[in-house]
């Protein structure tokens, strides 16, 4: 313990500890989505090892769990540069705040960042494409294939023959000007992104900018108040019901695994669709549709299952869904798509985005072999292992850290 002389010459014990206060800048934290879960789980984390956190959101003040929250108008922007009073609350705030450093976790304007980097370092936290996308996801909806090409010209046709942004004009202008500024984000001191494929996808993007730093997503551990299912699914499904999700691919999969039992979590625009498709394939009476379900029914039905199935068509960021189901121990199946073959190198199996055929393959000859899946399910708890709040906390600290 280090010591200095204190009054009169006498020695008196000081405790050097480096505290660092960080704001935390998100768009909305009124809705339940996975940044906010993320920020759930990591703000608490921060804490324990001297990190002060405090959020600036665009909806609301107040708290978030344990933490303050204030308001600033500049989070919902989405233009390339702020407008004179967003920046000057945007600035009050910070004054207010006084933060050592700011992490920019969804705002998609880069005016936020850059007017935050007149107060303290920023990194940006990209959860998505949305610096390289004037939409946000770089997917073609009717296409259901990736955006290769970026930001241009043609982002205002396919935002109607593709519905691939917002079809109102002047949003689409907007948003595509917002996209082109981002190819300068010298403003930011680190770049954070949860997976190697949109690391890649943001740096080809970018003239100017820091250099990008993968680090994935934590997964907490389960809480064992499991509620075991009804149904013991030979196969689950847990996501949002959309096109780029891909669930149709599982369900021709199913039509060709006699006997096999799917499970499907989750809710969303293409519910009827799907129902609709395994009413045709003639595979509704072995599929169960139970809308969405909490984390406690979730984890259940995640121990009562023999196979997870990710069949998406969009090019996952990360996919933390798949990583959950693996700290279940559950063995993952799931397309080659984006940030899943980060995670996914032990306890599952790959397959082509979008072949019915090979996964039909892949879960017949995984369902046939109890001593893989066990194999599998083995290897899938310690790869979740990887993934702690603690091995998160140990690779961002020190970058958040140096920064301050």
């Amino acid at each position: 313990m280090p010591t200095r002389p204190g009054l009169e010459g006498a020695n008196v014990a000081v405790h050097i500890v480096a505290f660092v206060r960080v704001a935390h800048v998100i768009d909305r934290i009124n809705v339940v989505g996975g940044v906010q879960t993320y920020l759930g789980a990591l703000l608490p984390g921060l804490a324990g090892h001297g990190v002060d956190s405090v959020l600036i959101a665009g909806d609301a003040s107040g708290s978030f769990g344990d933490f303050e929250a204030v308001r600033a108008a500049a989070l919902l922007h989405d233009g390339p540069r702020l407008p004179a009073g967003q920046r000057t609350e945007l600035d009050r705030v910070l004054r207010a705040i006084k933060p050592d450093v700011v992490v920019s976790h969804i705002a998609t304007s880069p005016g936020v960042g850059r007017e935050a980097s007149l107060h303290a370092p920023v990194i940006v936290h990209a959860h998505d494409y949305f610096p390289a996308c004037p939409g946000g996801a770089r997917y073609l909806e009717r296409a259901e294939q990736f955006c290769v090409e970026g930001p241009g010209a043609r982002c205002i046709w396919r935002a109607y023959t593709e519905r691939s942004n917002n079809r109102r004009p002047d949003r689409i202008a907007r948003a595509l000007t917002r996209s082109l500024s981002w190819r300068d984000a010298s403003f930011a001191s680190a770049f954070f992104t949860a997976s190697q494929f949109v690391a890649d996808i943001l740096a080809a993007w970018q003239r100017q900018g820091p250099a990008m730093t993968v680090v994935g997503y934590p997964v907490e551990p389960w809480s064992g108040s499991a509620i075991e299912p009804a149904e013991q699914p030979d196969v689950l499904y847990v996501g949002r019901l959309v096109r780029s999700k891909g669930l149709p691919v599982l369900l021709k999969a199913m039509a060709d695994l006699p006997g096999i039992r799917l499970t499907v979590a989750g809710d969303g625009p293409e519910r009827s669709r799907v129902e609709a498709l395994a009413e045709t394939l003639g595979i509704r009476d072995r599929t169960t549709f139970l809308g969405a379900v909490d984390p406690a029914r979730r984890e259940g039905l995640f121990r009562a299952s023999k196979l997870f199935v990710m069949p998406s068509l969009w090019e996952e960021p990360f996919g933390i869904v798949g990583v959950e189901a693996l700290a279940a121990g559950l063995p993952v199946v799931a397309s080659r798509v984006g940030g899943i073959p980060d995670w996914l190198t032990a306890g599952g199996v790959l397959f082509r985005r979008g072949d019915s055929t090979e996964l039909a393959r892949h879960l017949d000859a995984l369902l046939a072999d109890g001593e893989l899946r066990s194999r599998l399910a083995r290897e899938a708890s310690a790869a979740a292992r990887g993934f702690s709040l603690e091995a998160h906390l140990e690779k961002v600290l020190p970058l958040v850290r140096a920064v301050a």
